[in-house]
């Protein structure tokens, strides 16, 4: 069920959630998910560099990333 977004609004949270929040919540059910699960979340995603864990970084020279 999409909100009521524009399309082009959807795709780009549809994308983010996919990006960033589930790698690191997995399948938990949004009702089970605590306080330090998201402070480890965040933890997480401050301290990992996105280019590398999403694979952006592997089509680059090694010198270049």
């Amino acid at each position: 069920m999409q909100p009521d977004l524009s399309p082009k609004t959807y795709e780009r949270y549809d994308m983010f959630v996919r990006l960033h929040n589930t790698p690191y919540l997995g399948t938990k059910r949004l009702g089970k998910i605590q306080v330090k699960d998201i402070l480890q979340w965040l933890s997480k995603l401050g301290n990992t560099c996105q280019c590398c864990r999403q694979g952006k970084d592997a089509a680059r020279p090694e010198d270049k990333r």
